[in-house]
């Protein structure tokens, strides 16, 4: 069975080294852009908005924020954070567990106006960025490497800590 198409963006599901709840801030410089429940954030000159591919990201946020500017919007932060996404449906380079700790970027989309969920998804054909690891594939049922699969890993780059020298590595 194929997996299904239904991509929410970056869900928090855990802490790297394990830990206790997932902190959150709340920022109040939101853009003018409409920031949807589980969207990737960014930081530039001091406003709040959702990621494009190849920017650090600040954090996910945890609810719909209209499109009004200055709307407080409150972000799960730590860089440590384990999210889950969907890789997007042009992904045949995820065919198998190979690809666990492979660095990747994001599809940057509108969210959805009905549900206000995100739907941001892993860039599956831009391995070129260092902006999300895999740690591997979502143990849920029906999911399977491949279109849709969906994933689970951090963001590498982090406006919360230094970028990794990856080239040394």
């Amino acid at each position: 069975m194929a997996n299904l198409d239904k991509p929410m963006g970056w869900i928090p599901i855990a802490i790297r080294g394990g830990g206790g709840s997932t902190p959150m801030q709340t920022m109040n410089n939101k853009g003018s852009e409409a920031i949807y429940q589980y969207d990737a954030l960014t930081v530039a000159a001091g406003v709040v908005d959702p990621l494009d591919q190849g920017e650090a990201t600040i954090g996910v946020s945890s609810m719909y924020s209209a499109d009004t500017a200055d709307l407080p919007v409150t972000v799960y932060s730590d860089p440590d954070q384990v999210y889950r996404v969907q890789a997007d449906d042009v992904s045949s380079a995820l065919t198998s567990d190979a690809l666990r700790y492979t660095h990747y970027d994001i599809s940057a989309s509108t969210g959805d106006t009905t549900t206000l969920y995100s739907l941001q998804e892993l860039d599956a054909n831009d391995s070129a960025d260092d902006l999300f690891i895999i740690y591997d594939l979502l143990p849920v049922p029906g999911n399977a490497w491949g279109d849709n699969c969906e994933v689970y890993g951090s963001f590498l780059e982090h406006q919360g800590r230094p970028v990794p020298n990856l080239a040394s590595q």
